[in-house]
């Protein structure tokens, strides 16, 4: 229990820290709108070592090549999608087809300053 409790703290850490420092995300407000955006880029990114982003939210929109979340805070989050990423709901392996608009996922992608790979989209 203990364990979990940690994960989820460093989950909504590392969620923190991307929405408030960017780590390199472009991100925009519109004063008449609180909704804000930003985008995960590599070719932005201030950091050497790769790391992990983990983002809880809404989808907004899916293709072949991204999905766009949206999180409570309603800082929206592009992900690169690739024919590695692993869609998933609980053990269960699922097709990118299966997440719908509106659908709550947990998205891993992992973030090098050759790009950006998302790792696992999880239906929640």
């Amino acid at each position: 229990m203990k364990i979990r409790a940690w994960v989820a703290t460093i989950a909504l850490a590392g969620t923190l820290a991307t929405a408030t420092a960017g780590c390199g995300a472009t991100a925009s407000a519109n004063t008449s709108n609180t909704t804000a955006s930003a985008s995960v880029s590599a070719s932005k990114h201030p950091h050497k070592k790769p790391h992990l982003h983990r983002v809880k939210g809404q989808v907004v929109s899916l293709s072949a090549t991204q999905i766009v979340v949206k999180t409570k805070a309603g800082t929206q989050f592009t992900f690169p999608i690739s024919s590695k990423t692993h869609f998933r709901q609980k053990k269960t392996t699922i097709t990118a087809a299966s997440i719908h608009t509106g659908a709550t996922v947990l998205v891993v992608s992992r973030h090098t300053p050759k790009g950006t790979v998302t790792m696992a989209v999880r239906l929640l």
